[in-house]
């Protein structure tokens, strides 16, 4: 496929964003309940799905936000030189937490201070600046973490998934991290219902308040609410983003918030480890899984100006959110 840069021209008033979680190989493992096997490069969503999303990203254009965990970067060198060669390209780098703890619904507010503000430390040491946005780990954002975020001056959090299929959402999850339980999508509830576009949150984060942070919600389906991700388009294929491109055009969202990962990127070869090859697409040859990805993003960019994270915040207030 030959697509010259910068060639796409959607109307400059619908703006959508790729972000991606570089979960690194030891989390992974760690949430499947799995140690690491011998000899298994532990960096490789660094090493080689790194560079293939830059390259990707520079195909069309694209400024897109990567969600790091700090420990990922401060335990391996060379994640960290890839990491710095993805923000000297104009890509943001954003606060996934330092550990990607699991359990942040449940933390005391010291731990949740403590796995933020270690987070943030690793990125200023990375770059020389302070994150503005976070993801908490497995959509596991609760009225709590965004009163830390708020104190702590970030500008938004991008963690709710507005979607009603969360029952179905958290088996899928419990299943693909080998039937080990740990929560998911936060608290409370309210967030089912949370706007689709960008909004200040309340008391609640799935619900509009006067917080000064602006949250920028997951993508999901306007009618049904049902959620499209990375994961889920490795699952379902090309005909799932068709879908809701086209929903979200026919109700008028000029918004698209596009949630990857960087073990997306790698061939099943280079993961190692058959035990995760239950994750959607892992087993697929990366030829076959790059066509798709150049498919993703050669529509997403016709439709959707892609900029970053922070970018949108900027867009969203001056529209008045």
């Amino acid at each position: 496929m030959t697509i010259e840069p910068n060639k796409f021209a959607p109307p400059p008033e619908r703006v959508g964003t790729v972000s991606v979680d570089m979960d690194g190989l030891p989390i992974m493992l760690r949430q499947r309940g799995f140690t690491p096997l011998p000899g298994v490069d532990l960096d490789i969503v660094y090493t080689r799905g790194l560079p293939r999303l830059l390259d990707l990203f520079d195909t069309y254009g694209i400024k897109a936000t990567f969600f790091i965990n700090g420990r990922d970067t401060d335990r391996s060198p060379e994640s960290a030189d890839l990491a710095r060669e993805a923000f000297r390209k104009g890509h943001e780098i954003a606060n996934h937490g330092y550990e990607h703890l699991p359990f942040l619904t449940r933390a005391p507010r010291e731990q949740v201070e403590e796995e933020i503000k270690r987070g943030e430390e690793a990125i200023e040491r990375l770059i020389g600046e302070k994150p503005v946005g976070f993801r908490a780990p497995d959509w596991n954002i609760t009225p709590l973490v965004m009163e830390v975020l708020e104190e702590r001056g970030y500008r938004y959090d991008s963690s709710v998934l507005p979607t009603f299929h969360r029952f179905l959402f958290q088996f899928l999850h419990w299943k693909n991290n080998n039937y080990r339980r740990h929560p998911t999508l936060g608290s409370p509830w309210t967030q089912m219902l949370a706007p689709l576009t960008p909004y200040h949150p309340g008391g609640s984060p799935g619900r509009l308040g006067a917080k000064r942070i602006i949250e920028l919600p997951l993508t999901v389906s306007p009618m049904l609410r049902v959620p499209f991700w990375g994961t889920s388009f490795m699952k379902f294929g090309r005909k799932s983003l068709d879908s809701i491109l086209s929903s979200t055009k026919r109700a008028g969202l000029g918004y698209f918030n596009f949630l990857m990962h960087g073990i997306d990127l790698v061939a099943p070869e280079e993961i190692g480890d058959p035990r995760l090859a239950g994750k959607p697409g892992a087993k697929r040859a990366l030829k076959d899984k790059m066509a798709d990805w150049h498919y993703l993003l050669e529509r997403m960019s016709n439709e959707y100006r892609l900029i970053t994270c922070v970018q949108v915040v900027e867009h969203s207030s001056k529209r008045g959110y």
